[in-house]
Formats: structure tokens, sequence, C-alpha cells
């Protein structure tokens, strides 16, 4: 999910002003003990939801009716969320009452004898309410006359329950099917294929039947209705659809357009075709996110739209891309547990480099992991904590820079520790093994063991499951007799029951006519790295490409900055030089910043 802040794409949830104040502050509720993933009384086959609306009264009306398998004998009861909806009544597939009760957030069904295991049944909840979450009503007011009048959904983390009876957690996975009565001017964007619209002339609606053939958390189901235009696109035959206000197809056509290639890259670098059988984008009014990839049917912020002078300042591939990954990891790939939501925007925010490697190259695809870690550096100093943790109340405590920007650092760093094939491969075989299923960091480094027989347990255990990352400083010293180089690696950072001394191989280069390119494993608080070499170095790299998360103070002579900024060829290599001049501060330091500039 994404926001704006600042001006930038911020990975996120917004539940208000007082909200984003308090985020801003860095402060964040303490824990109230440890949050686990609640029971399952049934497997969750299939959910068929039809729905109306009153439009005046922002009220939703409807029956969700749920096809569910008992996992064990004798179950007597079905529980599902339900939040601040009137239940009206509740049938089984051949009609027949069911009792129920309902305490205002849980809707508990008695079902007249037990229940056998693998016996399917279906339970049918007749409902309405006028919900304060998950269904959003939009339309014009003195305020904003222009805002057209629509009605859109946002489950995610926990709010379906709002809007629909369900088993509202990442845990469960169901087949769905939306019928969706709206008046006959609108448009239905729903899930998976339209099955057919059908006319009530007498009553001036029509009712949109989509489908979804491939299981799904009940946080992906959505709808996004109102009066839209429709502008066709495709993908190997594949329908890719934008869906946007009528006169703002101009600027749909300049936001979306990259959206097929984005969809034949990824499907080929994941070694996983594009799953679905259409790809939808629908720009929604006052949404509260910047995007949310609703399985196969993703809603976005008209601030992604823009005219042809603003998109010289401003484009929106990284959240476009980044929601259009989510179709892979998180839809398809769905975490088991919230303390795991990494596995989805992890990926997703990692697949924005990813894109950006093929759209506009190495250097540009570098430049924007750095904003990603300055973006996690910001948030560590008010909150340091792992990316995995159950110390937490409400599960959008966990939707910050933590599991987004440094998830995605982190993929990065696995991807460099075990070089572009084996971790391709082992993300194709992840995808292929997991696809429809839901999943915890430990089935990712199973699949890593089993694809390269590398146990990466000591990678996860201190960036995954270990909090804050290594402060490097490092010194360097030139013996002319020996002809050696030697570096001085300290880690800096403080160390205690979450924080380790980092164990990480990186990679030190000294430029000269030949270059020389060596391997080090830095394990400990402080160590001595010495090399021999033919000629004394223009200058040193430690870590070219900048691939490992850290902060790095790196002590050069000043002749050699002066060097490096001009001729290392890693752009990061001369940023890091031209940072140091800076603070080195006199005259001929900062003369040297600006010829290079």
């Amino acid at each position: 999910m994404t926001i704006l802040r600042k001006g930038t794409w911020f990975i996120g949830r917004y539940t208000g002003e007082s909200e984003i104040a308090r985020l801003k502050a860095g402060a964040v509720p303490p824990p109230q003990g440890r949050s686990y993933a609640p029971d399952k009384l049934v497997d969750v086959l299939h959910i068929k939801l039809e729905v109306s609306f009153d439009l005046a009264g922002k009220a939703v009306r409807g029956t969700a009716t749920h096809t569910v398998s008992p996992l064990t004998d004798g179950l007597d009861h079905l529980v599902l969320d339900c939040v601040e909806l009137t239940v009206e009544g509740v049938t089984d597939g051949k009609g027949r009452v069911l009792p129920f009760d309902w305490d205002g957030e849980k809707l508990t069904i008695a079902f007249p004898k037990p229940l056998g295991a693998g016996h399917p049944i279906e339970v049918s909840v007749r409902y309405h309410g006028t919900p304060r979450s998950g269904l959003y009503f939009t339309g014009p007011s003195e305020a904003y006359p222009e805002t057209a009048l629509q009605v859109w959904s946002q489950g995610q983390d926990e709010d379906s329950r709002h809007w629909f009876p369900c088993f509202d957690y990442p845990n469960e996975k169901a087949t769905s099917e939306t019928l969706v009565t709206v008046p006959e001017s609108w448009t239905v964007v729903g899930n998976g294929a339209l099955v057919g619209v059908t006319s009530d002339r007498r009553r001036g609606t029509k009712t949109w039947h989509h489908r979804m053939e491939v299981p799904h958390v009940s946080y992906l189901l959505s709808i996004a209705c109102g009066e839209f235009a429709k502008i066709e696109d495709s993908w190997r035959g594949t329908p890719v659809q934008y869906f946007v206000k009528p006169g703002q197809e101009k600027q749909a056509r300049r936001a979306f357009s990259l959206t097929p290639d984005m969809i034949e890259h990824f499907s080929e670098t994941f070694g996983y075709a594009y799953p679905y059988p259409k790809y939808s984008q629908v720009v929604v009014e006052d949404f509260i996110f910047g995007g949310m990839e609703n399985i196969s049917a993703t809603t976005l912020i008209d601030r992604c739209l823009m005219d042809e002078r603003a998109s010289l300042d401003y484009e929106p591939q990284d959240l476009i891309s980044h929601e259009l990954a989510h179709q892979w990891f998180g839809d398809l790939v769905t975490c088991k547990d919230w303390s795991h939501a990494w596995l989805n925007e992890g990926f997703a925010t990692f697949c924005e480099v990813v894109y950006r490697e093929h759209w506009r190259g190495g250097e540009d695809a570098g430049y924007h992991r750095l904003q990603q870690m300055q973006s996690y550096f910001e948030r560590d100093r008010s909150e340091r904590r792992p990316i995995v943790t159950k110390a937490y109340t409400l599960p959008m405590e966990l939707f910050d820079q933590h599991i987004y920007e440094k998830g995605g650092l982190v993929l990065h760093m696995l991807r460099h520790v075990l070089g572009d094939g084996p971790f391709w491969a082992s993300v194709r075989a992840y995808l292929h093994e997991y696809a429809g299923r839901n999943v915890q960091t430990e089935d990712l480094i199973g699949v890593i063991n089993r694809v390269t027989g590398k146990n990466l347990e000591w990678f996860f255990d201190q960036w995954v499951f270990g909090a804050g990352f290594p402060e490097f400083e490092v010194s360097y010293a030139w013996d002319e007799k020996h002809k050696t180089a030697t570096l001085t690696v300290d880690q800096k950072q403080k160390v205690d029951e979450r924080t380790p001394v980092f164990r990480t191989p990186v990679t030190v280069r000294f430029h000269g006519r030949r270059p020389v390119e060596e391997g080090i494993v830095v394990s400990q608080a402080h160590q001595l790295f010495s090399f021999r070499l033919e000629e004394k170095p223009a200058f040193a790299s430690f870590d070219p490409g900048f691939h490992i998360l850290k902060k790095l103070t790196f002590k050069k002579p000043p002749e050699m900055l002066k060097t490096q900024i001009v001729k290392d060829p890693d752009w990061f290599g001369r940023v890091e030089a031209a940072q140091a001049l800076c603070r080195e501060g006199s005259r001929e330091a900062l003369d040297a910043v600006g010829k290079a500039l």
C-alpha cells in the first residue's frame, strides 16, 4: 500500500491525520504481548458475494455465501468476522435457517448437527450496514463539486469484515465471485474474469458478475464501481485494462503505457507467467492509499495521473510496478501471518528496482535503492525492530519501512550473496512450490537451501529476525616496501540482544592500471585485511555498488578521494568520494567536488 508523503510514494497505511502525525513523530504504541494467527475451524473453499447499494445512505445490502469444509470431525459451529453489520438471517445450502449469535465483531453460526471432516457445506449470510471502513462512498459536495459518485473497497489489512462477513485473516484462501448491482450507467471492476452483465430496465440497474478461480485471501476481494472510461491494452492475448473517469483517457495512457512491458519482464524474470485472466488498474476518487494490489484488479489513487508538464517531474512507474509485482508476491503467494508481511511488501519493493534495471539501467536502479536505504534509516532512528516480529497489537503497526524498504534491500543483498543465477532459480522455485498457498519466512529459507545447497540461516537471523544494520568504519593504509594495502574494518553499531555484530561478504576493489577485486568476509567487531598488490592503487572501494545495507565511513587520503570522484566507474563510489571531500571541507577539496560536478 502506498500514500504520498513529502512528494514521494510512501509505503504504509493511512488512518487519518492523527495517525500520520503519530508516525512522523516516530511514536508507536507499546505492543500488548504477542500476536498470533487465529485458529481455523474450516477450509474456506469459495466466497460468493452479492451486493447492492443505497448511494444516498452510503449503505450496503448483500448476501455472503461461503462454501466451507470442516477440518476435523464434530464441527458444530462456524465463526466469521463481522463488524458493525446487521445480520438479517443465516441459511445453509438447502435454504434451512441456521441459528446465529453476533457480538458486534464475531458472527457465530450453529449447525443443527456436528459435521464430518472434509464434507463441504454452504452457509449464506444476509446482511446490511453502513460501513465506516472497508467500503467507501464518494460523491460531490459543496467543497468538492467535481468529485465523482463512486463506491470502492479496501480490504487490507483486516477491513473486509466491515462490509461483508468473512474469515478475515491472511492464512485462509478461497476462490470468489461477486455479483454487484449498480446504476445502469456504471461499470464494476472486479476480480478475475467478467462472467456477464445483466440488465434490469425497470429498476435502471445492471448486475456485474466477476469470478476469480485462483484462491486468494479475503482482503484481496475487491470492487470499484462508478462511471469509468475503459482503455484496452493486452499482454500475450491477456486483457490489460485501465479504468479512469471520462476525460482522463490521455493521462491514463501516459501513466500506464509501460504496464504490458512490466508484465512481460516480471513473467520472464520470475519464471512464472502472469497467472490471472486479466489485469485491471482502476483509478478512484479519494483513495486512502497510493495503490492496493487487489488480485487481478489494482486500485490506484488519482494522483498517479498527470498532465504532460507534470510528467516531466514525476513518473508513477514505481507505484505501478510495485502493485503489479504483488500479483505474484502477496496475491499468488501470500504471507501466512502478518508478522511475515515482508514476504509481500519486501518483494514488491525489491521489484521496483528490478523493473528500473530493465527500464532505465543499473545506475538508475541503484539510485532508487539509495533512496530506499535513506528512507529506512529515517525510520530506524525512531524505531528499531526486526523485520519479522510478533510484538504488535494492530497489524498495520508492522507496515512501515522495516518490511518495505528494508525488506526490499535484504532481498537485494540476498541476490548479491547468492549470485543472479541461484537467486532467481530460488525465486522461481518458491513461486512454483507455493502458488496459491500461504508462506512464512522459513519456507523461503527452505527453498533456497533445496535449490542452492546453501544454508543461509545466519543471513536471515541477522537481517530478518534481528534488527538494525552494520555501521562500518574503514581505514586504508599502504606499505610501499611490501606492496601491501591494509584495510582496518570496525563495526561501530551498538550491539545488543537485537542488533548483532554482522557477518557479511564484502567485495573490495583496488583501482589502478589493472583493477584488483577481492572478496572478504567481515564477521567481527574489529578486523584487519591485507592485500599484496603490484602497485599502489589510485583509490580503493569497499562494497562497490553498495550492495550491503550499511552506513560507511571510509577514511582515505584526500588525493585518493580526488581521483575517485573523477575516475571511479561506480556511480556510488563517486558519490561517496564527493561526500567525503565535502566533510573534509578544505578549499581544495570543495574545488575538486565542483570540478567533478
